[in-house]
């Protein structure tokens, strides 16, 4: 165990303490079986601050190793700001909600998420519960609820969504079908499909966690609705937005640079 001045130990303790909190945060949810880019990366990440730390004293003797990890260093500065340039925009966007008492007519977009055996996740039921909300408050408004059938799922996620809202007294004429899509681009390429084929309303507005809305307004904004607003539904259970904030970041990074 190296010796460490109380300088050091501060510093040691400010640098590891977030990431072993973190790393926390990004293994627990394996438990549940939830396992995607986002906790995996991030967990890497994370172990790899910790183990740089561990190995700084080697780096020391050599000078290419210590030249090494100054490179490794600054990539990982550059990488966490554009985490925070993302996260900023991601954020920003939770502003762009439809305006009070409007002139307009809206169609709400529901963005899908899983279900199992019909029953929504909680993550969906959260989501549910945001457009009951705007739906209650707006009765001449017209729903799309989207996503399409899981691997082994009966039920598409479509399907259980409008299930869930009939049950609770939002009327089934209010709700069209989505049931094909497979991703956030497909659930608003084919409700675009529907809008157009069903004469909804134009002006569209996305509803789904806060993280995702980013990416779902810019994907909406390159198809032909008139205007894109949107409504954050809380992240539920609250533990699992490390994980699902890092997989959209990859995410937006991804359609930024591919399209």
């Amino acid at each position: 165990m190296r010796n460490l001045s109380n300088r050091s130990k501060i510093k040691a303790a400010i640098l590891l303490i977030p990431n072993i909190i973190l790393l926390v945060l990004f293994i627990s949810p394996m438990s549940a079986r939830i396992i995607n880019h986002g906790n995996v990366f991030g967990a890497a990440f994370c172990f790899g601050i910790i183990l740089m730390w561990i190995l700084y004293p080697l780096y020391k003797k050599r000078k290419i190793l210590l030249i090494t990890h100054r490179i490794i260093i600054t990539i990982i500065a550059l990488g966490l700001i554009w985490a925070i340039y993302l996260s900023i925009n991601m954020i920003l966007v939770w502003r762009n909600t439809p305006p009070p008492n409007p002139d307009d007519d809206y169609t709400v977009i529901v963005l899908g998420c899983h279900v199992q055996n019909g029953v929504p996740s909680t993550m969906l039921t959260s989501r549910l519960k945001t457009a009951q909300d705007f739906l209650y408050e707006n009765e001449a408004v017209m729903c799309v609820t989207t996503g399409g059938y899981g691997i082994g799922q009966p039920v598409s996620e479509a399907e259980t969504s409008k299930n869930w809202l009939v049950r609770n007294e939002i009327c089934e004429s209010r709700i069209f079908l989505e049931d094909e899509s497979t991703s956030t681009l497909e659930n608003l390429v084919y409700a675009d499909f529907i809008i157009h084929d069903e004469e909804l309303p134009e002006n569209i507005v996305i509803v789904s966690d806060g993280f995702h809305l980013w990416r779902a307004k810019m994907i909406a904004e390159e198809l032909r609705f008139d205007k894109v607003y949107v409504i954050p539904a809380p992240t539920t259970p609250a533990h699992l937005l490390p994980t699902y904030w890092v997989r959209e970041m990859l995410a937006i990074t991804h359609y930024i640079v591919l399209g």
